[in-house]
């Protein structure tokens, strides 16, 4: 389980004005479900994902996983937690001098795994999203889809039990989009994989997430099944998400 308990995180200008990015956020989100964080840009879905995956440091309140705080840099067994955690970050992040098998493997080396290990991995996971004729291939050469299965499979390579996604189909086309979304319900299904997703698309919530989050303002005016939430919206922000999703 992931539970977020009163997580604050505030940013300073070049006035030295301050905004909360993230204000007060509790959130509890199951063993094996497909999460979604839903908001408009600067809602603060970012900034939310960036602690969950410690690229940032909250100034208070508690993020566990499982037992461990993540929120408590001195904690010992972080270590061992965030290797249960797999980030696929917006835009790739794909290592665009390696070919596809080492951008795959890349996590797997620097923990020092055996190399026939590796090997068998990385190639279980070319098959998973359908790339196995392309692990001598650069990113260069792949398409948007193709670079997003890479991510994923990279994410995936030490196999965590939590896989967050950042806008994982933001500037994918609407079929490959679904092909991203099959493939993410089928780690789901398989690895029983909880899976995390921040984005700003209705239609992707609808598509594949059991429970939403809504953020507005660096706040959760939101939290429950998908469909509860989107047959019943209470607050505005979600009324216009839904509205403007349809």
């Amino acid at each position: 389980m992931i539970k977020i308990n009163n997580l604050t995180k505030t940013y300073f200008d070049e006035n030295n004005n301050n905004y909360h990015a993230l204000n007060n956020i509790s959130l509890e989100i199951e063993d094996g479900d497909i999460f979604g964080i839903i908001g408009m840009s600067g809602a603060g879905k970012t900034t939310l994902i960036r602690c969950l995956s410690h690229l940032e440091q909250p100034d208070s309140g508690a993020i566990f996983i499982g037992e461990t705080n993540i929120a408590d840099v001195n904690n010992k067994k972080l270590k061992s937690v965030f290797k249960k955690m797999g980030v696929v970050f917006q835009g790739y992040n794909l290592l665009e001098q390696e070919n596809i098998y080492d951008n795959i493997a890349f996590p797997l080396k620097i923990n020092n795994i055996k190399e026939d290990a590796i090997k068998k991995r990385v190639h279980e996971l070319l098959n998973l999203v359908n790339l196995a004729d392309k692990e001598k291939s650069y990113p260069s050469k792949l398409s948007g889809g193709q670079k997003q299965r890479v991510a994923i499979a990279r994410a995936l390579a030490s196999s965590p039990e939590i896989l967050l996604c950042d806008e994982p189909t933001s500037a994918l086309d609407p079929l490959t989009t679904k092909s991203i979304l099959d493939l993410l319900l089928k780690i789901n299904e398989k690895y029983k994989t909880t899976i995390v997703i921040i984005t700003h698309e209705i239609r992707l919530i609808k598509m594949i997430c059991d429970k939403v989050a809504v953020i507005s303002a660096g706040k959760i005016v939101e939290n429950g099944a998908v469909e509860d939430v989107f047959l019943n919206p209470r607050n505005d922000i979600t009324k216009m998400l839904i509205k403007e999703g349809l």
